[in-house]
């Protein structure tokens, strides 16, 4: 199999490893295939699936609800799926995440763990290496930025006011979740040149603030930054668990995602290759 949607896997869950269907990894309706994967092949035979076993069911502990964690027995199920890559010898790790600049989270990025087979060690790679489509913003220039780019796409704005840099696991898995269905904006306190904007929004610590889409299309009235009317904003008040959040985003996000309009380089090579298909069409039918 060329991707994760291949029987033969287990996850780790809270007790017990489990086989799962294809629908469980990389696929089906519950965008589970936005979420990264730590993998691991193993044998076996050689008593290794029992001896990483607790320190894979710890793992998966720790990074419930943020990075699902399988693995695949080579001796079992026979070779490991080609999305994986080449394996050299067992126990092989590895972390499937969406690609950063791709246009959908279907496409992958995998990356190889090197560090020692333990759960500490595991989860910090695992949770360090989570993809995140946040905006940081180090000042008014980038918040300005932020506006245009959620006015441009008609999406609303999630606005993180944080501490510090630091941008939370769960702000990372949101920001995957509800990819190119709400911005999301973290605004450290840290950072002096984002005190105004505490003030602004009447911040104090932390805090998250949903602001729907602007009204303002672009090219309707001039740029985009001439817009001094602030839409309604609704603040979060409740617990910061991932559950509580995820309802929050869901509440404000667009049902469905912006597609980017097609530049005219792609709508030319869009037309070439209609045209070429029509010429071959032609072809066969004089044939």
């Amino acid at each position: 199999a060329s991707s994760l949607r291949s029987t033969g896997w287990r996850v780790a869950g809270s007790r017990q490893m489990w086989s799962c269907s294809t629908s469980a990894i990389g696929a089906g309706r519950s965008r589970s295939q936005d979420m990264p994967y730590l993998s691991t092949c193993v044998e076996t035979g050689e008593g290794t699936a029992s001896s990483l076993k607790p320190e894979w069911e710890e793992l998966a502990s720790k990074v419930k609800g943020f990075v699902k964690i399988a693995y695949w027995d080579t001796e079992k199920s026979g070779s490991a799926p080609g999305i994986l890559g080449q394996i050299q010898g067992t126990p092989t790790i590895k972390l499937i995440r969406p690609k950063r600049k791709a246009k959908t989270n279907k496409q992958k990025d995998v990356v190889d763990y090197n560090m020692e087979r333990k759960a500490d060690d595991m989860s910090s790679f695992a949770l360090d290496l989570m993809p995140s489509f946040v905006e940081r913003v180090n000042g008014p220039e980038d918040f300005t930025k932020v506006k245009n780019k959620a006015k441009k796409f008609g999406l609303p704005m999630m606005l993180v006011f944080a501490n510090d840099r630091r941008i939370l696991n769960e702000m990372k898995f949101l920001s995957t979740e509800f990819r190119r269905r709400v911005l999301i904006a973290q605004i450290p306190f840290s950072k002096k040149e984002n005190k105004n904007l505490f003030f602004e929004y009447g911040v104090r610590g932390q805090a998250l603030i949903a602001v729907p889409p602007s009204e303002t299309v672009e090219g309707e009235q001039g740029d985009l930054e001439d817009s001094n009317q602030r839409p309604k904003e609704f603040v979060y008040d409740g617990k910061w668990s991932l559950h509580r959040l995820q309802s929050f985003f869901a509440e404000h996000a667009l049902a469905t995602e912006v597609k980017p309009k097609p530049t005219e380089k792609a709508k030319a090579e869009e037309k070439g290759e209609k045209e070429q298909s029509e010429k071959k069409d032609r072809v066969k039918t004089e044939l």
